[in-house]
C-alpha cells in the first residue's frame, strides 16, 4: 500500500520491542503501514523479501508480536491475516473510499474457513453413511482374504476396520490386488514415502478412496518434488 498515512506516539521509545534490534521495529511499522481498517492479508514470504529479514527470523518477529499483544495472525493459505491491536492508538489516515476493502479482507478470511469446516463436516457424514449403509451378514472369507493379503503388504497400519470397509466398497477382486501390490512396491521406494521415516505415507483409507492405484510412477515422483504435503 503506497498511500495512507500513521502516526506514532513518542511512547514507542519506551515500548519492550525498542529492546530488540532493528528489524523487530522495522517489521512492525511494515506491518502498521500495510493495514487498512486495522488488518491486512500479509505474504510472510514477500515481506521477508522486501525486508531483506531470514524466513526463520521473520517468525520469531512474528512470535514475538503476538506475545506482546501488538498483533492476530492467522494462517490463510499462503497468506497470513493480521489484524493490528488498539490500531486506533496510530491515528491512522485512510481514504474513505478505501474502507471497503476491510470487508472484503474480513468477508474473502471467513468465507475459506466456512468452506473448510464445511468440508470437513461433509467427509464426516461421508464416513458416517459409509457405516450406516454397511450390511451386517459377514464377510466372505474370499473378500477377507484379499483385504488381509492388501493390509499386510501395505506399509502403514492405522485404521484397520475403516480401510477394510473402503477396501470392501470398491469390490476388489484378484486381478485389482496384484495391481495394488505392484503399485505398492513403486511407492515405497518413492522419495515421498520413504521421506522423514514413512511420514507421508498415506493412511489405507485415504489410499483406497484416492484410487491411488492407478498412480503414475513418473507423474508420482513429480508430484513429490513439487512437495507434496502431509496426507491424512
Amino acid at each position: 500500500m503506497k498511500n495512507g498515512w500513521i502516526k506514532l506516539k513518542r511512547e514507542l521509545l519506551y515500548d519492550e520491542i525498542m529492546e530488540k534490534d532493528s528489524d523487530y521495529l522495522k517489521a512492525y511499522i511494515y506491518l502498521l503501514l500495510s493495514v487498512r481498517g486495522g488488518e491486512a492479508l500479509i505474504s510472510v514470504r514477500e515481506m521477508s523479501r522486501e525486508l531483506n529479514i531470514k524466513r526463520g527470523k521473520m517468525t520469531s518477529i512474528f512470535e514475538f508480536l503476538k506475545r506482546a499483544d501488538k498483533i492476530k495472525a492467522n494462517k490463510n493459505g499462503k497468506q497470513t491475516l493480521v489484524v493490528i491491536n488498539d490500531i486506533d492508538n496510530f491515528g491512522c489516515g485512510i481514504e474513505p473510499k478505501k474502507e471497503p476493502i476491510k470487508s472484503q479482507l474480513r468477508a474473502n478470511y471467513e468465507e475459506k474457513q466456512d468452506e473448510k469446516e464445511k468440508r470437513s463436516k461433509r467427509e464426516k457424514e461421508e464416513i458416517k453413511e459409509l457405516y450406516k449403509k454397511e450390511e451386517i451378514s459377514p464377510i466372505s472369507p474370499k473378500k477377507e482374504e484379499l483385504f488381509e493379503r492388501f493390509w499386510e503388504f501395505y506399509p502403514k497400519k492405522i485404521g484397520k476396520g475403516y480401510a477394510r470397509r473402503c477396501f470392501l466398497k470398491i469390490d476388489v477382486d484378484s486381478a485389482l490386488l496384484d495391481r495394488m501390490i505392484k503399485t505398492v512396491e513403486w511407492q515405497k521406494r518413492s522419495d515421498g514415502w520413504q521421506r522423514e521415516n514413512g511420514k507421508y505415507i498415506p493412511n489405507p483409507s485415504t489410499w483406497l478412496n484416492q484410487e491411488r492405484w492407478a498412480d503414475e510412477e513418473y507423474y508420482m515422483e513429480n508430484e513429490i518434488k513439487e512437495g507434496w504435503g502431509e496426507c491424512l
